[in-house]
């Protein structure tokens, strides 16, 4: 062992291993050039980093979702609503790709 006592000792010990490790077990890269690709728009992210479900929509035009009844616009083209929670919480329904309600909490919901 090291037997660092010191937090400089331990910066020293670290300094030792990294050099070692990298010199047994780093690799070059076959491109040089970067192949990371620029982060889409926050709302792209938002349709990505979130859970979907799919709920089938009541004869009263509701949802149940999350022990929430969530009452939707009438119309005779959605038989399923998707059901979309972003990480922030934020609750949203969309049907054919159009979004037709939003819940930030229980107690407020906000027609879009």
């Amino acid at each position: 062992m090291a037997r660092a006592n010191t937090l400089e000792q331990a910066r020293e010990v670290l300094k030792r291993f990294l050099k070692d490790y990298n010199k047994r077990f780093c690799r070059l890269p076959k491109q040089a050039a970067a192949v990371f690709r620029k982060a889409p728009p926050k709302a792209v992210l938002h349709n990505i980093l979130c859970l979907k479900e799919t709920r089938m929509v009541k004869k009263d035009h509701t949802v149940s979702f999350d022990g929430l009844v969530l009452q939707i616009p009438f119309c005779k083209k959605y038989p399923a609503s998707p059901i979309v929670r972003s990480m922030s919480g934020n609750i949203a329904m969309g049907i054919l790709r159009s979004a037709i309600g939003a819940l930030s909490s229980p107690a407020s919901v906000r027609r879009l």
